[in-house]
């Protein structure tokens, strides 16, 4: 029996510039160029561009009428086997306009679509709105500075590997106070026991992790130990259920919870993380029967 595949919307971006459709053009075909604000690493000769450390995406060139059209398919080399490429296409309109007077010589549309899993589509949407700004000012031969740069300053947000996360559980063991190594071990079989139900993250500076659930973070640890839940997105998951999962938390570990703080942070040692994980198990699994 064949399972039909979900597409999510595309995304969709415009620009209107003073450029010619030939400026335009070499902006989305050029390797130098796109290195100036589509990605810091762009092989042309491999199809291979990556836009955040670690992570490789496969774009090869499917259509080019020059000076009209651009057409890449784009496939992350970490995404599931089963997500099919997704299609980035750029149309150039030529406006007629006088463009050193109006500033609108052509209209440049944008659309990523074929998109299955919908945290890779926010991380990508993100980006979008990184780069087209950068690709706006190029285009109009403004200074400006490409989208990558200070992300590890910011705080930015890098998907990974359970794997990856197994180097921030470990210095947990590090943190003054009884019981750190124990937290730290039952804290890396929780993230074991959840790894299948979302996605993780990890902060480029690595502070701190999260785990998003249909695009959307549901908790957090940071380097210090503290374990913080997004309780806006539970209510969206849960609706009316919410109450009932918290208060069955405040129960089972013997704390007062308040649904209104967003995020409430605990101290991962001062849980049950046994408990905490079948609890967020089963909070998952009502939210699915709800969708």
């Amino acid at each position: 029996m064949s399972t039909q595949i979900q597409i999510l919307e595309p995304i969709e971006a415009e620009l209107s510039v003073g450029a010619t459709p030939a400026q335009v053009y070499r902006a989305l075909t050029s390797q130098n160029e796109l290195r100036k604000w589509w990605a810091p690493r762009v092989i042309m000769s491999k199809n291979l561009v990556s836009q955040e450390k670690d992570r490789m995406v496969e774009m090869r060139l499917m259509q080019a009428e020059k000076y009209h059209l651009v057409r890449y398919s784009w496939l992350g080399q970490e995404w599931d086997p089963s997500h099919q490429p997704t299609v980035i296409t750029f149309q150039i309109q030529d406006l007629g306009a006088s463009r050193n007077r109006t500033g609108e010589g052509l209209l440049l549309e944008v659309s990523h679509d074929g998109w299955q899993d919908s945290s890779e589509r926010e991380r990508q949407e993100r980006i979008w709105r990184l780069a087209m700004p950068a690709l706006e000012a190029l285009l109009n031969k403004r200074k400006f500075r490409p989208w990558w740069e200070g992300a590890e300053e910011e705080g930015a947000f890098r998907q990974v590997k359970i794997q990856g996360l197994k180097p921030f559980v470990e210095n947990l063991e590090r943190i003054p106070g009884p019981n750190s190594r124990k937290t730290a071990q039952a804290l890396w079989k929780c993230c074991s026991a959840l790894d299948s139900i979302g996605t993780w993250y990890l902060q480029e500076n690595e502070k701190a992790f999260e785990l998003r659930y249909n695009g959307q973070a549901l908790f957090a640890i940071n380097d210090e130990g503290t374990l913080s839940l997004f309780w806006d997105e539970f209510r969206k998951l849960l609706g009316a259920s919410l109450e009932d999962f918290a208060d069955r938390l405040s129960v089972e570990q013997d704390l007062e919870v308040h649904t209104d703080s967003n995020p409430e942070s605990f101290r991962a040692r001062s849980l049950s993380l046994e408990l905490w994980t079948q609890w967020f198990k089963d909070a998952i699994h009502i939210a699915q029967t709800l969708q």
